[in-house]
């Protein structure tokens, strides 16, 4: 906003308001144009009584902030964190986590895997040989005999030390041996007949399998890998394609899984299981890091847990904190040099550190405030710090511009300190609260994102946004009040306790007067963009620049892996790159038939058309027919029933599985069958996708499965829920992925929408607000074009950053274009001082944001990546088209200005700033004559 000429002697309260009218009769100050001109003097009059009584008890406004934040703080007490993937990335209410809701009331919580994969070393010898298996059995089972140190807290187990042999999923070999089940290379050298026992009667595995090994040969060890059984020892499925990798027909990686029993519970946010933690960090450790494993070995392994998984996922959100703190440090040091001039008692160094503080006072809030309203914090909010202290130093840029502004302003230099901060804050407070409400109401509308960590991070955003404002307004007024009554003193800057300088020079340190910045943008900068031939050259390469990145954009698609959340270099990160190198594997999944009585002639027809292979989940294309392992096949086999129209008697079906599950061949189905007062009510059965390429095949895959197993008919319904369902974890995701372009589309749709109504209203001219739309929406597409060029595609990350760059983006547009329509002369002369005005704040705003996260350019966490590139490039972005090509659109086809000339300018700001001076001259003169009426009577 232009700054309004002040009149050279402050009207007094007996004077009678002015009947002037703010604005000529003039035809194109329309309806629009009123409203937008009474918006703005509403809030310029409370911006004004705001400021004066800020700058009478500045003492009293510091107190009040610091008593609301202390007392906001309180809703800390209520403070949680969220890291359960299913509550942070899957709309809440989809048909995966009411499925998953059901499999953990009915099955129990998965199994615990955790996961060796030996891997050939570079120019190492082959895994194949009799060496390498004996390693790796020394590997294997010195992981397996671990002891951990027992859980002594009042909420861990009794204190007794831990074994995986105590956790283990158990399984039957074909004598009925009790065994710990596995799904490894090792199983295809389990000799039944020849087991090793430990002293407590049960079978030593690595032992049997270690005299299996030694009794053969390099080259029968090649043939049994080359030609593995279809079966393991315990009759259940071997899938040679996950555990044995090839390349160029030699094996180049082996993997070994060992199955326990999952007892998680929620704790905090977090799914805790610490006897199990405890043993997998010690195995994880022992792996890695155990001297005497990593003597003398011919091969490489990598390991992976539920322990490993979270060690990276919280390695991933505090590994790079450090670079942000890094990042707040050199913001701070910028701030504190260039928020004023470089001069001994017009810098403000010391009032750098109180908008350091303010920032920190809005933050302390804004962590309150969520807290309390019951807000969980999730891994994306680690980066709200950075857009809070972003925001809320670009108001204290232009809370101190407008006070460096008014106190420098020849005419004002009778005023009092009280007036000069009530009329900055009137200029002041009016720009900031048109992009902060902006910003506000943008984060307000994504929070209706189904997404949970978009939705909460949107609202801990609007509330931090707030705060900033709030307290840049009041708690930072007073500070920059106190400021100026040290320059009204001739104080310096740094030391203010010494005595004042007998004179205040003109010149800064550098023998320049102030306001070199501005003048580089009104002499130099200005002037050059808007010269005809370059205004030609630079709308081609802008033009170039949409469609390069308009094609980006249109190339977008969904790709996101849990595994992006693993931060380069981990341990985990390592494993799936390890993975990924030799397996194309498809990811398994479960059948689940819920709530059923299986035992009746027409469920088990319907429950033979899902299992046999020629039935509707095996010939599906999605689907590896032959990994399908279905326990109503062998039960059938079992009972000798032949012929896909017969079933087994309905009368002795539940006896005959009882008995069923006795044997040792078929004990592993015993968690697969809900039997239940001598009732079969459910069953589930295992089997793989193929390779899935795409997030697309994902969501293509589930749905097609969904449809196939709910087109088989069950009777005894029970609810409308499907009586079959495919489920794994996994499915979560993929209904996120599902979710995401609806997402992005709402997102970026109401967004959008909410800047065209803000930019309508507060600019006042629908021509101006086009161009302000527009040139945002361009920002957002480049951003959207370049973030395909770096590599990063959508996912749920990368639909937080383009909300935050539909805010954020609107600062570099708007305080320019409303600029200009308070110019006087032509559109280049409009133009430029637009540019001479509001380009420092503009350039001061975006590069403290890039000094902040520019140390995030080496971060290994997949959240800050995103998010920097996202930052990064829409700084760039906001740069380019906020300080160049929305200036070019408006010399071009800018409207007329709001002021016919520069006397109609001056005298509509001097009507309103007289109405403003005066209302609050009036009521200063009301309290002085009810103060000295007051001291009458009490005389």
């Amino acid at each position: 906003m232009a700054t309004p000429h002040l009149p050279p002697e402050p009207p007094t309260a007996s004077k009678p308001e002015p009947e002037l009218e703010l604005e000529p009769a003039a035809p194109r100050r329309g309806a629009l144009f009123r409203l937008s001109a009474s918006i703005d003097g509403a809030m310029r009059a409370f911006f004004f009584r705001l400021g004066y009584w800020v700058a009478a008890n500045p003492f009293k406004t510091v107190l009040f902030s610091l008593l609301v934040v202390a007392a906001t703080l309180a809703g800390m007490l209520r403070f949680r964190s969220e890291s359960r993937a299913a509550e942070l990335w899957v709309p809440q209410g989809t048909v995966a986590l009411k499925n998953q809701a059901y499999v953990e009331q009915r099955y129990g919580q998965t199994v615990r895997a955790s996961t060796i994969a030996f891997v050939q070393k570079e120019g190492g010898a082959s895994l194949a040989t009799r060496d390498a298996f004996l390693q790796m059995l020394d590997v294997a089972s010195a992981g397996y005999y671990l002891v951990a140190d027992p859980i002594n807290d009042e909420e861990g187990a009794d204190g007794t030390p831990i074994t995986y042999e105590e956790r283990c999923l158990e399984t039957k070999d074909a004598a009925g041996n009790v065994i710990c089940r596995t799904n490894s290379v090792f199983n295809l050298f389990y000799d039944v007949d020849n087991v090793v026992k430990l002293e407590n009667g049960r079978v030593d595995f690595f032992a049997t399998v270690r005299v299996r090994i030694e009794s053969l040969s390099d080259a029968e060890i090649k043939r049994v890998l080359d030609d593995p059984p279809p079966v393991n020892f315990d009759d259940s499925p071997f899938n040679a394609d996950e555990i044995i990798g090839k390349e160029n027909g030699a094996v180049r990686i082996l993997m070994y899984t060992q199955l326990a029993n999952n007892k998680q519970i929620v704790e905090g946010g977090e799914l805790i299981d610490k006897e199990a933690e405890k043993l997998e960090e010690n195995w994880t450790v022992l792996l890695l890091e155990g001297t005497p494993l990593l003597n003398g070995r011919v091969l490489d392994w990598y390991v992976e847990s539920l322990w490993s998984q979270g060690d990276s996922l919280a390695e991933a959100l505090t590994g790079d904190l450090p670079m942000l703190a890094i990042g707040f440090v050199l913001l701070g040091v910028y701030i504190v040099l260039f928020l004023g001039d470089f001069h001994a008692v017009r810098s403000h160094m010391l009032l750098a550190l109180g908008a350091i503080a303010t920032t920190g006072l809005a933050l302390g809030a804004c962590f309150g405030i969520s807290s309390a309203l019951g807000m969980f914090f999730g891994p994306v909010h680690q980066i709200l710090p950075l857009l809070i202290v972003g925001i809320g130093i670009d108001d204290c840029f232009h809370v101190t511009r407008a006070v460096d502004e008014v106190n420098q302003k020849e005419s004002n230099h009778g005023k009092s300190v009280q007036q000069k901060i009530a009329l900055a804050l009137s200029q002041s407070g009016t720009a900031i609260t048109v992009t902060s409400f902006t910003n506000v109401v943008v984060f307000l509308l994504s929070a209706i994102s189904k997404l949970p960590a978009l939705r909460f991070f949107s609202l801990w955003a609007a509330v931090g946004i707030f705060a900033a404002w709030g307290f840049a307004v009041t708690f930072y007024t007073a500070l920059v009040t106190f400021d100026l009554r040290r320059q009204d003193a001739k104080r310096r800057d740094c030391c203010p306790c010494f005595p004042p300088v007998q004179e205040v020079k003109e010149l800064n340190w550098f023998k320049k007067p102030a306001g070199g910045f501005s003048r580089f943008f009104g002499n130099t900068f200005g002037p050059l963009i808007t010269r005809p031939i370059v205004r030609i050259v630079l709308l081609v390469l802008f033009v170039a620049g949409l469609a390069a990145c308009s094609y980006g954009a249109s190339q977008l698609y969904l790709k996101f892996e849990f595994a992006f959340f693993y931060p380069s270099g981990s341990a985990q990160r390592e494993y799936q790159d390890q993975i990924d190198k030799y397996f194309k594997l498809g990811s398994p999944t479960n059948i689940y038939v819920r709530d059923r009585d299986l035992s009746t002639r027409e469920n088990q027809l319907s429950l033979l058309e899902l299992c046999k292979s020629d039935g509707v989940i095996a010939k599906n294309e999605w689907i590896q027919g032959d990994t399908l392992d279905c326990w109503y096949n062998a039960f059938r086999n079992e009972n000798g029933v032949e012929g896909d129209d017969a079933v087994v008697d309905p009368q002795t079906f539940a006896d005959r599985v009882a008995r069923f599950l006795e044997d040792p061949l078929y004990s592993r189905y015993s968690s697969s069958i809900l039997l239940k007062d001598e009732k079969v009510e459910g069953c589930k059965f295992s089997v793989q996708y193929i390779f899935l390429d795409t997030n697309d095949d994902e969501i293509s895959s589930l749905e097609s499965v969904r449809e196939a197993a709910d087109s088989v008919g069950f009777g005894n319904a029970v609810d409308e829920a499907p009586a079959a369902f495919p489920y794994i974890f996994f499915d979560t995701f993929s209904e996120q992925y599902a979710a995401l372009p609806g997402e992005i589309g709402i997102s970026l749709g109401l967004a959008s929408l909410a800047v065209a109504i803000v930019c309508l209203v507060l600019i006042g001219h629908p021509l101006v607000a086009l161009i302000s739309v527009v040139v945002v929406g361009i920002i957002i597409i480049d951003v959207l074009g370049l973030t395909y060029f770096s590599g990063i595609n959508l996912s749920s990350v990368s639909v937080i950053t383009l909300v935050l760059c539909t805010g954020i983006g609107v600062d570099f547009v708007v305080h320019i274009a409303r600029s200009f329509l308070e110019q006087v002369g032509t559109r280049t002369e409009r133009t430029i001082k637009a540019l001479e005005t509001m380009g420092p704040p503009v350039f001061y705003a975006g590069f403290s944001t890039f000094l902040a996260i520019i140390v995030l350019s080496g971060a290994r966490s997949y959240i800050f990546q995103v998010i920097f590139k996202g930052f990064l490039f829409l700084i760039i972005m906001g740069f380019l088209h906020g300080l160049i090509l929305c200036p070019i659109l408006l010399s071009l086809v800018g409207p007329a200005s709001f002021y016919a000339d520069e006397a109609d300018k001056e005298n509509a700001e001097r009507v309103l700033e007289e109405r403003i001076v005066g209302r609050q001259g009036a009521a200063d003169e009301k309290l002085e004559r009810r103060d000295e009426a007051t001291e009458e009577e009490s005389v």
